[in-house]
C-alpha cells in the first residue's frame, strides 16, 4: 500500500476517530449485512428460484462454518484492554480454528449427500466468505487500539470490490461456483495488499509461539465459540430443517422473507460496535453507572428499531420484497411478522451476548447455549414438516426467545453480584 496512503488513514485527529468509525463502520455493516440480500436478487431474478435455495443454504452454511473459523475472538480481542494476551496470540488460534473451518466446511460439502453441483457451490463460496475470519483478526486488533475506523475503511473497499465481482460473473455465467472462486482469490489478495502494511502500525514484534498463551486463551474462548456456533446454528435452523424436509424453492422463498431480519441486527451493530471498547472499561474500573447506562441504552435502540421495522414490514415490506425480487409473497403475512419479532429477539440475544462476554460469564453463556440448542434440536423437524414455512418461522421467535429469558437473568444476576461485592 502507498505510503502517502498509510499515512493518511492512521495520522488521524482524535477527536475524528470516533466519528470516523461510526461513519465507516456503518458503510462497511451495511455492505456485510445486505451482502446476501444483493446476491440473493441476483441469483432469482437471472438464475431462478432453484438456484436461489441453493445459494440460500450455500450462504447458511457459509455462516456457520465462520461461527466457527471466528472462534469468538472479537468481542474478547476488542475488549482485551489490558493486554492480557498479545496479537501473536490470538494469531496463533486464529490459525487453529480457520484449519476447524475448512474441516467442517468440506464435510458439510461433501457430507450432507448433495449433488456434486450443490456441493460445489456449498464449498466455494464457503471459501469466498472464509476471507472474512482470516482478515477480522487483524481488524480485532485495530479495534482493541481504539482505530475501528481503519478496520472498517479496509473492509468496506475489500467488500466493494468482491461484491462487484461475484455479480459481474453471475451475470456472464449464470455460474455460482465460478463466481465464488474468482471472489474467493480477488478478496484474498485485497486483503493481503490492505493489511500487510497496516499491522505494523499496532504490532511489529515476532510471532512467537507459547503453548502456555495457546492453552490459557483457548480456555478463555472455547466457551465463546460454543456459544456463537450454536447460536448460529439456531440462527441458521429454519433453513436446515427446510433443507432436510422441503425443497430448494421452499428455501428461496423463507430465504426473501428472511431478509428484512437482517436490517434489525445491522441498524444495531452499527450503533453498539463502536463502544465495545468503552462498554469494557466501564465494567473494568466498575463505574456501574456508565455500565447501566450503556446497557439500557442500546436494549432501547434494539427495542425501538425492531418496533419500526415490524410497523414498516406491515404497511410496505412484502410489497417490497415483491418488487425486488418478483416472486408472490402475500400468502406469507403471518410467517413474516413473526420472523421479524424473532429478528429482534435475537438481535437482543446477540447484544446480550457481547455484554456477557464483557463482563466474562462465558461458562454461563454457553449453558444458555445448550438448553437452546437441545430445544431446537428437537422441535426443527418436526415443526417444518407440519407447517412448512409456518413452522420454520415458530422456530425462530422460539429459541430466540427462550435465549433472551436466560441471559437477561444472568445478565442481572452478575451485575448485582459484583455491585454488591463492590460495597
Amino acid at each position: 500500500m502507498n505510503q502517502n496512503i498509510l499515512d493518511k488513514l492512521i495520522n488521524v485527529n482524535e477527536k475524528r476517530i470516533l466519528k470516523r468509525s461510526f461513519f465507516w463502520n456503518m458503510i462497511a455493516s451495511i455492505l456485510n449485512g445486505f451482502t446476501s440480500a444483493i446476491f440473493l436478487f441476483f441469483i432469482t431474478r437471472f438464475c431462478g428460484l432453484n438456484e436461489a435455495g441453493i445459494f440460500s443454504i450455500a450462504s447458511a452454511i457459509a455462516y456457520q462454518c465462520i461461527s466457527l473459523g471466528n472462534f469468538g475472538t472479537r468481542g474478547v480481542h476488542a475488549s482485551d484492554v489490558k493486554e492480557e494476551f498479545s496479537f501473536c496470540d490470538y494469531f496463533y488460534v486464529r490459525i487453529f480454528s480457520y484449519l476447524l473451518l475448512l474441516m467442517m466446511l468440506l464435510y458439510y460439502a461433501f457430507g450432507s449427500g448433495y449433488s456434486l453441483d450443490k456441493s460445489l457451490v456449498i464449498l466455494s463460496y464457503g471459501l469466498f466468505k472464509s476471507i472474512d475470519v482470516i482478515e477480522d483478526l487483524y481488524h480485532g486488533e485495530y479495534h482493541r487500539r481504539m482505530r475501528l475506523d481503519i478496520a472498517a475503511i479496509l473492509l468496506t473497499f475489500r467488500y466493494i470490490i468482491s461484491i462487484v465481482c461475484f455479480i459481474v460473473i453471475v451475470l456472464f455465467t449464470d455460474d455460482m461456483f465460478i463466481a465464488s472462486i474468482i471472489s474467493f482469490v480477488l478478496s484474498l489478495l485485497i486483503f493481503i495488499f490492505t493489511n500487510k502494511n497496516v499491522i505494523h502500525y499496532f504490532y511489529n514484534k515476532k510471532y512467537k509461539f507459547s503453548f502456555g498463551n495457546f492453552k490459557k486463551l483457548l480456555y478463555v474462548l472455547i466457551p465463546v465459540v460454543l456459544t456463537t456456533y450454536i447460536k448460529m446454528y439456531i440462527n441458521n435452523s429454519p433453513k436446515y430443517a427446510i433443507d432436510a424436509c422441503l425443497g430448494n424453492i421452499d428455501q428461496a422463498y423463507f430465504n426473501v422473507l428472511y431478509m428484512p431480519v437482517f436490517v434489525i441486527g445491522l441498524m444495531c451493530d452499527i450503533i453498539f460496535r463502536p463502544y465495545i471498547p468503552l462498554f469494557s472499561n466501564s465494567w473494568n474500573t466498575r463505574d456501574f453507572r456508565e455500565f447501566k447506562t450503556l446497557l439500557f441504552r442500546q436494549i432501547f435502540v434494539i427495542i425501538g428499531i425492531t418496533v419500526a421495522v415490524i410497523l414498516g414490514g406491515y404497511i410496505i415490506g412484502l410489497t417490497l420484497l415483491e418488487l425486488i425480487y418478483g416472486v408472490q409473497l402475500h400468502q406469507f403475512m403471518i410467517s413474516f411478522m413473526l420472523l421479524l419479532i424473532g429478528g429482534g429477539l435475537n438481535t437482543l440475544y446477540s447484544y446480550l451476548t457481547v455484554v456477557m462476554t464483557v463482563i466474562r460469564s462465558q461458562k454461563k453463556m454457553a449453558f444458555v447455549n445448550i438448553i437452546v440448542f437441545a430445544v431446537c434440536l428437537i422441535i426443527m423437524n418436526p415443526l417444518v414438516r407440519k407447517y412448512e414455512i409456518f413452522g420454520a418461522t415458530l422456530i425462530s421467535v422460539t429459541l430466540n426467545l427462550i435465549a433472551v429469558i436466560l441471559s437477561s437473568i444472568i445478565v442481572l444476576y452478575d451485575y448485582f453480584k459484583y455491585k454488591k461485592m463492590q460495597k
